[in-house]
């Protein structure tokens, strides 16, 4: 009676040894950020900052300043004012289209909000600046694109301020002259 219990037992916990192990969660979910969202025009609180998603739109040319930003794609302009919650902390904006992601621009220096420092109680307003391909607009998952602010590069176990923005309906304007990031609230 034993030995014909014990081959059924034994595949029963072999089954119950992968289950276990097909079930525990990898890496990506361990470490995946907290994600606090909220849409345009709200004021979202994250653990590290403060952010309002004013307005969005898409743009062939962007002027800032001196600098003209041409690309073969198109430009995500932002107009967003972000301030830190309780101390100093940078602020980087990327955008996730179907799982892929497309930063923020570098090639401004600090002239957008992305890509700088924000101090806790001084919102700062101005734009932040993200290139995309030309045909972003008819790409599988442009309707729910997915906009991510976060106080560094690395968001692992980070708290994160998401936007889902749908890209699909935006006008292409062909230039857009933009103003340097300015102290306060829009």
């Amino acid at each position: 009676m034993r030995r014909a219990l014990a081959v059924p037992a034994g595949l029963g916990l072999l089954l119950l040894a992968f289950g276990v192990a097909y079930s525990t969660p990898g890496a990506p979910q361990v470490e995946a950020p907290f994600v606090v969202t909220g849409g345009v025009g709200d004021q979202i609180v994250s653990q590290h900052l403060v952010a309002t998603v004013n307005d969005v739109a898409l743009a062939e040319v962007v002027e800032l300043n001196s600098w003209t930003g041409t690309t073969s794609g198109v430009w995500l302009v932002v107009d967003a004012t972000v301030e830190a919650r309780i101390e100093r902390t940078g602020v980087e904006a990327n955008l996730f289209i179907a799982g892929v992601r497309y930063p923020g621009t570098n090639r401004t220096s600090t002239d957008t909000v992305d890509g700088r420092v924000a101090d806790a109680g001084f919102p700062v307003t101005g734009a932040i600046l993200i290139e995309l391909p030309a045909d972003v607009q008819t790409m599988p998952g442009a309707a729910a694109a997915v906009l991510r602010l976060s106080p560094g590069i690395d968001a692992r176990l980070d708290s994160v301020i998401e936007l889902t923005l749908d890209l699909t309906p935006l006008d292409v304007a062909g230039r857009v002259e933009l103003a340097t990031p300015r102290d306060g609230a829009r």
